[in-house]
C-alpha cells in the first residue's frame, strides 16, 4: 500500500479516524471504527485512539475539542466545526514525510547531514522514508535523490501541482499559513491577479487562487525555468491567452501559459480560454460518446446543456493532461461521499455508475477518481436527484386531520429527501395506506399496501415504511421499463 506523501500509517490512521468521528452523530465502538476505517487491526486502533485522545488534551487546554473513551459507551468526538483543522495541521506538519517535503518545496535542496541532526533521524532511517514519499512521487514522475544534500527532482510542472496539492491538502486555507514569510506578499499577488484575471470571486475560489499563485512562486524561486515537454508544446503553441501583466516581470511566458491552464481547471475562470482552439486537440468522438451515454442513462441534453457539456469535457481534457491527482490522494480531500449518495440516492448513484463504467471503458485515461467526481458532480447538476424519483402516493387512513398532520409531518421528516411523496385525501389514489388499526375498510379497484404504525412511529414502523416505499417503486419502475 503506497502511503500518500509517504506518511506514516500512525498519521494516516489519525486523520481516518478524526473523519469518521466528525461524521458520527452518537458513540460507536471500537469494533464499529475498526470497520469503517477498513484496514489494521485492534491493537492499532485502540494504540492511536489513546495517542489522539492525549494530543488533543494537550492541543486543547479549554477543551474546545474532546476525544470521549467509554468502556459502557464507547467512542464519541465532540466539537465546533471550525476547531478541528488546527489540529489536523499541527500532528500532519510534525510527521517527517511532511517536514521533508516542507523543506524541499520552499528550498529545493536540504544538507542531509543538517536534516538528520536537526530532526533526530538516522540517515539509514531518513533513507527508507525517503523511499516510502518516493513511491507516491513516483505517479508525478518526480523524485528525491539523496547524497550529501537531499532534493526534489523532475518536471516543474509537477512539482508545482504537488506543491499545490500538499500545501491545499494540510492547510485548506491562506490564513492557516500566515506564519510563512511570504504570506503578505502572497495575499497582495492574489487579489491582484484576482482582479486582473476577474476570476470568479468565491471564498473557496480565492482560497484556490492563493494555493496555486502560492506554488509557482516558490517555483519560480526556487526551482528551475518552466519549459514544456515536447509532448506538451501543441497546447503552448495552439492556445492563446491574455498578456501576462508587467507586475509578473519574473514570470516567465511559459509559466503565464502554464498558469493560466492552472485557473482554467480549477473552474476558477470560464472564458480565459477559447474552447474552439482546444477541442481540436482531443478525440473527436469523445463529446459526442459522453452525450450519447447520458442521454441512454438518464435524458436528453437540451442545445445550452450540450454546450457546459463541451466546456467540462474540454476543462478534463486539459486536468488529465497538466494537473491529474492521484486516486489515494484525492480520496482523502473527501469532496463527496460515495457511501452516503450511495444510501441516500440509489437510483440516481446506480445510474451514474452504469454511465461512468461505460465511458471509461471506451476513454480508459479518464479512469482517475477527480474525474470521475467531477462527472458525477456534473450530473448532478444536469439531472437533480429529485427529478429521478418516482412520485409515491400516500393516504392516512381514518385519523382526525390534526391526527393526519402529525403522522404525515414524521413521515416526510424522514423521508422526504429520498423520496417523491404526495399525500392523498383519497384512498383509491394511494400507493401506500399507513393507518392505526390492525385493518381497514376501503373498496377500490386496486389494492394498495397496508400499514398499521404507531401515532409516534417506531424504528420498526419506519423500517416498514421504507421497505414498501422500495417495493412500489419497484414495481412503478418494471411497469415504466414494459412499456
Amino acid at each position: 500500500m503506497i502511503s500518500i506523501f509517504g506518511l506514516s500509517i500512525y498519521s494516516l490512521m489519525k486523520l481516518d479516524i478524526l473523519y469518521i468521528l466528525e461524521n458520527q452523530t452518537d458513540f460507536i465502538s471500537t469494533n464499529q471504527l475498526q470497520m469503517l476505517l477498513g484496514y489494521s487491526n485492534m491493537y492499532l486502533v485502540k494504540k492511536n485512539l489513546r495517542e489522539l485522545k492525549e494530543d488533543i488534551q494537550e492541543f486543547y487546554e479549554n477543551e474546545e475539542v474532546l476525544l470521549v473513551i467509554s468502556h459502557h459507551n464507547g467512542i464519541k468526538l465532540i466539537h465546533e466545526s471550525d476547531h478541528l483543522h488546527p489540529f489536523i495541521i499541527d500532528f500532519l506538519s510534525k510527521d517527517i514525510a511532511i517536514e521533508l517535503l516542507m523543506l524541499l518545496l520552499f528550498t529545493r535542496d536540504v544538507s542531509t547531514e543538517n536534516f538528520c541532526e536537526t530532526y533526530y533521524i538516522s540517515e539509514s532511517s531518513l533513507r527508507r522514508k525517503v523511499k516510502e514519499i518516493n513511491q507516491h512521487l513516483a505517479f508525478y514522475h518526480l523524485k528525491i535523490t539523496l547524497s550529501r544534500k537531499i532534493r526534489l527532482v523532475g518536471p516543474e510542472n509537477k512539482i508545482r501541482l504537488v506543491t499545490f496539492a500538499l500545501l491545499f491538502f494540510i492547510y485548506r486555507t491562506p490564513e492557516m499559513m500566515h506564519e510563512i514569510p511570504e504570506y503578505e506578499d502572497l495575499q497582495s499577488l492574489t487579489h491582484q491577479l484576482n482582479d486582473y484575471l476577474n476570476v470568479r470571486d468565491s471564498a473557496m475560489q480565492r482560497e484556490i487562487l492563493f494555493f496555486i499563485i502560492l506554488s509557482y512562486v516558490l517555483s519560480i524561486k526556487r526551482g528551475a525555468p518552466y519549459y514544456p515537454e515536447p509532448e506538451h508544446e501543441l497546447y503552448f503553441d495552439h492556445i492563446d491567452v491574455l498578456d501576462k501583466p508587467d507586475f509578473l516581470s519574473d514570470w516567465s511566458f511559459y509559466d503565464w501559459k502554464l498558469f493560466i491552464l492552472s485557473v482554467h481547471c480549477a473552474d476558477l475562470h470560464s472564458t480565459l480560454l477559447n474552447n474552439s482552439q482546444i477541442v481540436r486537440l482531443f478525440q473527436k468522438n469523445k463529446l459526442t460518446r459522453w452525450q450519447y451515454l447520458f442521454t441512454q442513462n438518464f435524458r436528453e441534453l437540451t442545445q445550452t446543456e450540450s454546450s457546459l457539456v463541451k466546456d467540462s469535457l474540454i476543462s478534463q481534457f486539459l486536468t488529465r493532461t497538466f494537473f491529474i491527482m492521484d486516486n489515494e490522494l484525492f480520496e482523502h480531500f473527501h469532496i463527496i461521499d460515495e457511501k452516503k449518495m450511495r444510501q441516500s440516492f440509489p437510483l440516481f448513484f446506480n445510474r451514474f455508475e452504469l454511465f461512468w463504467q461505460q465511458f471509461v471503458q471506451e476513454f480508459p485515461e479518464s479512469d482517475f477518481q477527480y474525474l470521475k467526481t467531477v462527472n458525477f458532480l456534473f450530473c448532478l447538476h444536469l439531472m437533480p436527484v429529485e427529478s429521478m424519483f418516482f412520485r409515491v402516493h400516500l393516504h392516512i387512513y381514518d385519523l382526525p386531520d390534526v391526527l393526519k398532520t402529525y403522522i404525515r409531518l414524521q413521515v416526510f421528516n424522514r423521508f422526504g429527501a429520498n423520496f417523491h411523496l404526495i399525500f392523498v385525501d383519497e384512498a383509491a389514489k394511494a400507493d401506500l395506506i399507513l393507518g392505526t388499526v390492525s385493518s381497514y375498510d376501503i373498496k377500490v379497484s386496486t389494492t394498495p399496501l397496508y400499514l398499521c404504525i404507531k401515532m409516534n412511529l417506531t424504528t420498526s414502523d419506519y423500517d416498514q415504511i421504507e421497505i414498501s416505499l422500495w417495493q412500489i417503486i419497484e414495481q412503478k419502475g418494471l411497469a415504466k421499463t414494459s412499456k
